[in-house]
């Protein structure tokens, strides 16, 4: 069972181990400071490891996330790919090989799949993305790389994780298909703008006075 040091009260709910690295913890409670855990002195682990796998049981136990807009923008023209919000998940399977790739979640929401990465030191690749693609897969990267999760509550932590981290569309299969609607728009517009264009220069009423 994954829990936040916050909901620790004593050294006897132990033994206590790092999710990361799987090490043994030590519960700390220190009088002036935040109570914690800590590795053995001779550690190696940075904690950003604990911090990802953390981040995917959450979403698993969870099974709520903010999905980000995705708009395509050119000529001052919008074209909505997807409006994002705070969506409900029917299931979350954690590392689930999908074709040649295989996300740190995929995520069903109203029988669709969303594929999930959490970004804590690496972003997804250039060959990681061209298997997203070839796989028609939808796929959001969450970025925890500039986190002070360690500064955060319990509670703070899990809603940057799951709503407020900044985030963003690796792929979506719906852009190429609206990428050919919005340049649809913008020849319209530049037509229409243009057929304002001749008017004015053209077929405008002249002022009769000299």
């Amino acid at each position: 069972m994954v829990r936040h040091v916050e909901q620790i009260a004593s050294s006897r709910q132990g033994p206590f181990t790092c999710i990361g690295c799987e090490e043994r913890l030590t519960f700390k409670r220190p009088v002036k400071k935040r109570q914690h855990f800590a590795h053995k002195a001779d550690s190696r682990c940075s904690g950003e490891s604990a911090l990802h796998q953390y981040a995917k049981l959450l979403l698993a136990a969870a099974r709520r996330i903010t999905l980000p807009t995705l708009a395509l923008r050119e000529g001052g023209i919008e074209e909505i790919v997807y409006r994002g919000g705070e969506v409900a998940l029917d299931s979350v399977r954690l590392e689930s090989p999908e074709r040649d790739f295989q996300p740190d979640a995929m995520a069903i929401v109203d029988g669709q799949r969303r594929a999930i990465e959490f970004k804590v030191s690496h972003a997804v690749d250039e060959a990681k993305q061209e298997k997203v693609v070839r796989a028609a897969c939808p796929m959001v990267e969450i970025d925890l790389s500039g986190l002070k999760w360690r500064k955060l509550d319990g509670e703070e932590l899990d809603r940057q994780i799951l709503h407020d981290a900044p985030r963003h569309w690796v792929h979506h299969p719906e852009s190429a298909e609206a990428q050919i609607r919005l340049d649809t728009r913008v020849v319209a517009e530049r037509k229409k703008r243009g057929g304002r264009l001749r008017w004015h220069i053209l077929e405008r009423p002249q002022d009769p006075r000299p």
